[in-house]
């Protein structure tokens, strides 16, 4: 529903949105009643009481009550930037809401004129000394492009977004923004969506050929996080339509926009049917060449005598034997230039990383010249404490400008690679193209990881294409090492499609089956007590989704958190809008940063908190500092989603499965949630959706075509 009126008092007031309450101009109907004033919640910067707005959005009942949500909003500025929105937008230093108001105020309809040529006589409002009114006036006139900008939008888009684009493309933003609207998708943050709302804002017909174009894109970017390398040509137009509203061009024109696409040099349609973003392709190419290069190459290094007498000597020094296909793991891993292992949970794949290791010091090779590496900072930690020696995610080994990997001439190198089943063609191509920055360099490559847990969140589907073909050397490890309960038992039966009736249960296998409206309380109850008799670290909870239903992540961490550390009166630390950190808090790092030493994946407890910023220790005993820019890397990590659980392991795993979760059960969902435990899973739910996702292996399938590529090269 729609309403004008006159903002009458704000209960807050950000750079990005205000709640209050307005004044409408005329009493209007609500589910509830008559009105003639109602909550609201809108995107809305720079607003005061008094501004008249236009909103429109959904009445829903919260816990404040009912109130307007607004999805669009705007301040009516008669066509015009209001000068007050400006002054209190932050662009100009030194001048908040309360100093902007006596501006206002003071100068009524000359503000702008006197701001901008009888700057002197803003020192007449109390507390603008003249140096402060000098600041304000040169601050006004650098920020025209600024100004443009915000009447550009209409005054919606935000503080932000507006920064954001300024800093992109300086004073030529206006200009760059009005040829094309959807050029601010360059930009970190600025997705289709965000880009088409603002160009909408701004005019641009639903099917002008710039929408298209950049719903096209936009398409194909969506089919790339679905994990697909490709797209059929002739199914774009209906995926544009799934996913943008309005455009109603023929499929003519969507084959013109995709020409152009082609010509232009960002796309490519291979066999007439099946359409690849340029870099998509190339990485895929690029992927495919060094893998077939590798099999080519031949080294004189491997000494199967040599071999052999390392793997005696780490059975007499550990006391274990090595079984026949862990043996075949070793001897593949340095006799072919790349090979391939896969194992499920417990099979043996680290006792494999460290006989691989002797073996290729037995054979001449160099211990500074062993590069072991994961897609997690978890998992590459895990390498480090299980070896002694260093390991890194693949994105720090790559490097970047001067610390990018160099290898030397004629030098024999080693690379392991764990996890493997979890990277995507984009991190496979840079760590395969860093691994091939020198010719003259031997390499040899060692891909570990487990081909039935779930494929990379990014497009391909890598580790699955090497272990099926048959070009590539592959030994698949079959007997379980770690643990013989009924955890590695119920993992094998999920890969041979067993149901739950096959299920072994036990006090290291716990399933407890109850309606969903229950599982979320069940979770929360069990974590709980799992905590108290052992440690927080120990114990973690993964669920399938992160939204979107009862059992979600972002629900039970909340739920969670307040049992276990619950609001005390104690300083916060702000991470996002809705989010703010507590003294103790259980958290997780959710992007890389190579400089700060922490990755995707980290958990560990907030520590410390001050105003400026926050300690977090890390599980490993690491300490980082965030600032509030920072904390914005950082969730709740309580409750974490399966795909964020891969590459680590947990004593104890609590986990739920029912039909709330539909659209995201299938069987190496199961699988990777189960195999994240290592002494202990306790799940909830509803035994049809755990045989659901036993079923249902479709998601597996990806198109991609480096299996061909790496024949044709």
């Amino acid at each position: 529903m729609q309403v004008e009126g006159t903002i009458e008092k704000l209960f807050f007031s950000s750079d990005d949105a205000a709640a209050g309450i307005v004044a409408l101009e005329k009493p209007t109907a609500f589910p509830d009643g008559m009105h003639s004033k109602v909550r609201f919640f809108a995107k809305l910067f720079g607003v005061a009481v008094g501004d008249r707005v236009s909103m429109e959005g959904e009445y829903v009942n919260t816990k404040y009550g009912y109130q307007l949500k607004a999805t669009s909003a705007r301040i009516y500025t008669d066509g015009n930037v209001d000068i007050k929105s400006v002054l209190m937008s932050g662009f100009i230093k030194g001048v908040g809401p309360a100093l902007a108001e006596k501006i206002v105020k003071t100068f009524g309809e000359d503000t702008e004129k006197i701001i901008s040529t009888a700057w002197e006589r803003l020192a007449e409002v109390s507390g603008i000394t003249l140096d402060k009114a000098r600041t304000i006036h040169e601050c006004y006139n650098q920020s025209s492009t600024i100004l443009e900008l915000i009447s550009y939008f209409g005054g919606e888009a935000t503080r932000n977004q507006i920064n954001t684009i300024y800093r992109k493309y300086g004073d030529r933003a206006v200009e760059t923004i009005q040829r094309n609207p959807y050029r601010i998708i360059e930009i970190d943050g600025f997705g289709f969506k965000k880009a088409d709302e603002l160009a909408k804002k701004s005019g641009i017909d639903a099917n002008d050929p710039m929408r298209v174009k950049a719903a096209i894109y936009y398409a194909m970017e969506t089919i790339c996080e679905e994990g697909h390398c490709y797209y059929n040509v002739n199914s774009v137009r209906r995926k544009v339509n799934e996913l943008v509203d309005g455009i109603t061009v023929s499929d003519d024109v969507i084959a013109e926009q995709i020409a152009q696409m082609i010509q232009a040099g960002d796309a490519v349609l291979v066999d007439n049917d099946k359409l690849y973003l340029t870099n998509l392709l190339n990485c895929e190419k690029l992927c495919a060449r060094f893998v077939a290069k590798s099999l080519r190459n031949h080294y004189r290094l491997y000494d199967e005598k040599k071999v052999d007498e390392a793997l005696r000597e780490a059975e007499l020094k550990t006391g274990m034997t090595y079984e026949i296909q862990q043996k075949n793991a070793v001897h593949n891993a340095l006799k072919n230039c790349i090979s391939v292992v896969t194992g499920g949970p417990g099979t043996g794949k680290t006792t494999v990383i460290k006989a691989i290791i002797s073996a290729f010091i037995a054979c001449g090779g160099r211990k500074d010249n062993i590069y072991l590496a994961a897609p997690t900072g978890k998992a590459s930690r895990r390498m480090k404490e299980s070896t002694g020696l260093e390991a890194t995610t693949i994105h720090r080994m790559c490097g970047f400008g001067d610390n990018c990997l160099r290898l030397d001439d004629f030098e024999d190198y080693l690379f392991v690679i764990d996890e493997s089943s979890m990277i995507d063609i984009f991190l496979a191509s840079k760590m395969f193209k860093a691994i091939d920055c020198n010719p003259k360099a031997k390499v040899w490559v060692v891909m570990i990881g487990d081909v039935d847990q779930l494929p990379p969140i990014g497009p391909g589907c890598l580790f699955r294409e090497l272990v099926d073909s048959p070009l590539v050397p592959t030994v698949t490890l079959l007997f379980t090492h770690r643990f013989g309960g009924a955890i590695a038992t119920n993992a094998e039966a999920i890969k041979k499609g067993r149901g739950l009736k096959f299920f072994s249960l036990g006090p290291d296998f716990i399933f407890r089956e109850m309606p969903k409206e229950d599982t979320g309380q069940a979770v929360v109850d069990a974590f709980i007590n799992a905590v108290a008799a052992s440690s927080v670290k120990d114990v973690q909870v993964i669920v399938p989704m992160k939204t979107r239903s009862n059992t979600a992540a972002n629900t039970l961490n909340q739920v969670i958190r307040d049992r276990i550390n619950p609001e005390d009166g104690s300083k916060t630390f702000p991470a996002t809008k809705n989010l703010e950190f507590r003294l103790n808090d259980r958290v997780m790092q959710t992007k890389n940063d190579d400089e700060r030493d922490v990755y995707n994946g980290d958990c560990g407890s907030v520590t410390e908190i001050s105003d400026a910023y926050m300690t977090v220790t890390f599980d490993d005993g690491r300490t980082v500092e965030y600032t509030a820019a920072d904390a914005k890397n950082l969730t709740l990590s309580y409750v974490i989603t399966i795909h964020k659980a891969q590459g680590s392991e947990v004593k104890t795993v609590i986990t739920c499965f029912t039909n709330e979760h539909y659209i995201m059960l299938q069987k190496n969902l199961l699988y990777t949630a189960i195999s994240r435990a290592k002494e202990r899973l306790i799940m909830f739910g509803e035994a049809k959706a755990v045989d659901m996702a036993i079923r249902k292996v479709s998601a597996i399938n990806r198109n991609s075509l480096l299996k061909r590529w790496m024949i044709q090269d």
